[in-house]
């Protein structure tokens, strides 16, 4: 009878443990969030609970074991570009995730106040489904709705429970309905929901690239290169001019040089990871930025929120005033620092359309086109139609950078790898051409 003996824990390699621990305790912590839905259903478990808090307690420890193992490299002995592939993907999913939520909620509250029906019971029923950083905005916005206060109000007070695109419809509509547009609901996000995201994925897949090709190159530059002259010195040989070349950059890349490619290049990976930790705390660090690079896409928001303005009777000055000073008001603060530009210019005695203009939410070309729909009384239908242009054209502005500046850094890239490669196979040829 053959007898079968487990080796010891020691045998077992800890490349091994530490590919269990990282994988395995975060894939078991999912698993079991995913079982807990399952069975509990969308609207969660009651009051009283303890099996489902245990396991959930349970779940989130698992998946935070893993998260601070990712976060340490030398302690379970991966590669860096793993852990900023793994907590992208877990950053990914929970800003996914929470975006899925705050979307239910915003299509709640419109649900109910199209049907008619009271916001703070119906809000009350559904609070179970919603947890984390929306589940406990939720909780402060139905305080305020249960006390009487309006659906704005409640918004400023939680603004984390909608979509950031909500905010400023609540605020247009006031104590009325609001707004049914998916764009300005922000069922849609105007547009940019799939462009954004490629964007991004094609911004963080440039950024590592970069980064992980100059670490390597500086790697090459600094010993390897330097190796390879002393070896082919004592064959005497002359190196060829490409080769010389190379090892003339050696030189200056061992110096400074190097090490401030290497210092940028984790300065880089730093700050990656400290914006996706951050992000996924919730905490949108760039915001300022991308709010800047996508202005078009505000300008089209606050274009589609005049045309509501229009078709409920409002005045400009009115619709404008509320965005920029009343709460939660636009959520970019650059586009409300426009705004009350406008609204000061409106209040001066100037006409909307070079008030909107001045404050560069409207373009030059689309002035004549707004003063000629306002005497035939189509407005709203005009207003639609140049935010529908001011989206294609930044669309096709985004896309026709990504074509043009990923593929050149890229090549670029590419280039200076060949060139290495060229440079250290030529004197390979002429030491064999030597000795034949």
């Amino acid at each position: 009878m053959i007898s079968v003996v487990a080796p010891p824990l020691a045998a077992v390699p800890s490349g091994v443990i530490a590919l269990l621990v990282f994988v395995g305790l975060p894939s078991v912590g999912i698993a079991l969030r995913m079982l807990l839905r399952l069975v509990y259903g969308a609207r969660g478990p009651g009051a009283n609970a303890p099996l489902h808090t245990f396991l959930s307690v349970v779940s989130l420890i698992f998946i935070a074991i893993g998260f601070l193992l990712v976060l340490f490299p030398a302690a379970v002995g991966v590669l860096g570009p793993l852990q900023l592939i793994a907590i992208y993907a877990l950053v990914e999913w929970r800003l996914a995730r929470r975006d899925l939520q705050r979307r239910s909620v915003w299509s709640l509250i419109t649900r109910c106040q199209q049907r008619g029906r009271a916001l703070a019971p119906m809000l009350e029923l559904n609070q179970q489904r919603f947890t984390g950083h929306v589940g406990r905005a939720y909780r402060q916005m139905l305080r305020f709705l249960t006390h009487g206060d309006a659906l704005p109000i409640a918004l400023a007070a939680a603004p984390r429970a909608a979509p950031r695109d909500a905010l400023a419809a609540a605020t247009l509509a006031g104590e009325s309905p609001v707004p049914t547009d998916p764009r300005l609901a922000g069922d849609q996000s105007l547009g940019m929901q799939g462009e954004w995201l490629r964007l991004t994925y094609g911004l963080g897949y440039l950024v590592t690239v970069v980064s992980v090709g100059a670490l390597l190159l500086t790697g090459v530059m600094l010993y390897i290169v330097p190796s390879f002259r002393q070896i082919f010195e004592e064959f005497e040989l002359d190196l060829p001019s490409m080769t010389v070349t190379l090892v003339d950059l050696a030189g200056v890349t061992g110096g400074t040089l190097g090490s401030l490619i290497v210092m940028f290049a984790l300065c880089v990976v730093l700050f990656a990871l400290i914006t996706l930790v951050l992000y996924a705390f919730d905490i949108p660090v760039l915001r300022g930025l991308t709010d800047r690079l996508l202005w078009f896409r505000h300008r089209a928001a606050v274009l589609l929120l005049l045309a509501e303005a229009a078709e409920r009777g409002m005045t400009f000055a009115g619709a404008i005033d509320r965005l920029a000073n009343h709460a939660p008001g636009y959520a970019s603060g650059l586009v409300r620092r426009r705004l009350r530009r406008a609204y000061a210019e409106l209040t001066a005695g100037q006409h909307w359309v070079d008030s909107l203009r001045k404050a560069r939410l409207i373009r030059l070309c689309d002035t004549s086109a707004l003063e000629a729909a306002r005497g035939a009384g189509n407005l709203p239908w005009v207003l639609r139609r140049i935010a529908d242009e001011n989206l294609t054209h930044g669309l096709f502005r985004l896309k026709l950078c990504e074509k043009i500046v990923l593929p050149t850094l890229i090549v670029l890239l590419a280039a200076a790898v060949g060139f290495v490669v060229v440079a250290l196979f030529l004197p390979l040829v002429a030491l064999i051409e030597n000795m034949s």
